[in-house]
């Protein structure tokens, strides 16, 4: 016996019969065509060619340490409501809890987002 395929032609009519025959004997076309690309394997430095090669220079982030997470988690918020609350990305919030540079004005919105006052910016972020 034939295939499957085959079989099923014997009942279909001529006209069908002869479209599928004719799809049945065309060869398959890839569908999608991806190109892959080869991906060095060293890393790449930036800055000083002058540095090893292999190991990539290390940017220099200023972390300065604050208490918006002990404050935050204080008033059982989650990240997402402070966001909310203070009308920035949770993104921002977690990185100025790690201690990364932010702007002023993202200093504002937290501390009046948390419920405090402007002149209590010292208890939520140090000086530095």
């Amino acid at each position: 016996m034939g295939s499957p395929e085959k079989e099923n032609l014997k009942v279909a009519p001529d006209n069908v019969r002869k479209g599928m025959e004719e799809l049945l004997s065309r060869k398959a076309e890839p569908v999608l065509r991806v190109k892959i690309r080869k991906i060095s394997e060293e890393p790449k430095t930036v800055g000083n060619p002058e540095k090893q090669k292999g190991k990539p220079e290390k940017e220099n982030v200023k972390v300065v340490h604050n208490n918006v997470r002990k404050i935050r988690e204080g008033l059982l918020l989650s990240k997402a409501e402070l966001g909310r609350r203070a009308r920035i990305s949770v993104l921002t919030i977690d990185r100025v809890e790690k201690g990364l540079a932010c702007r002023m004005d993202t200093k504002r919105k937290i501390i009046l987002s948390l419920g405090l006052k402007l002149s209590d910016r010292d208890k939520v972020f140090t000086k530095g």
